[in-house]
């Protein structure tokens, strides 16, 4: 049974050096000028073995673009929501930006690819993503309309 554990674990983590490799790849180079080839040599993977955890290039840049915007939207809806004053916009507007900064900073190649890409990203993979980075472009503009109104912001 402990094999089958260290096996998944295993699996797991060849699984996030994919994402880590790829992520930073597709920040520095773009989608279109990184190939699966490239993301196993920065893996340190043979080109072959990321199809054991991935079908494709798109599959791949669809987490990145998942886990960069979502890491940010739940941190900075976490941070917002953890505000124990609800008309304080200053620290919730502050609590934000710190909370997005943070994760840009600790999930840097994830979010950066995320923001420099996607318009450069086929309108399929594109679509997949709208949801959520429409979701995350709603928060802040609540945020900041209802500061508007209360007189906070002008």
């Amino acid at each position: 049974m402990s094999d089958d554990k260290n096996t998944v674990r295993k699996s797991d983590r060849t699984r996030q050096t994919i994402l880590n490799a790829a992520a930073k790849l597709f920040k520095e180079r773009g989608y279109t000028a990184t190939t699966l080839r490239d993301v196993a040599d920065e893996a340190g993977l043979k080109a072959g073995s990321i199809y054991y955890h991935f079908a494709s290039k798109d599959e791949i840049m669809d987490e990145v673009l998942d886990t960069g915007l979502r890491a940010v939207s739940e941190a900075v809806n976490e941070a917002i929501g953890a505000c124990e004053d609800e008309s304080d916009y200053l620290a919730m507007i502050e609590a934000g930006v710190h909370a997005h900064l943070k994760v840009l900073f600790t999930q840097g190649d994830f979010v950066s690819a995320n923001i420099r890409l996607y318009n450069q990203l086929p309108i399929e993979i594109q679509e997949r993503h709208h949801t959520l980075r429409r979701e995350y472009g709603k928060m802040w503009d609540t945020l900041l309309l209802n500061a508007q109104k209360s007189g906070f912001l002008h």
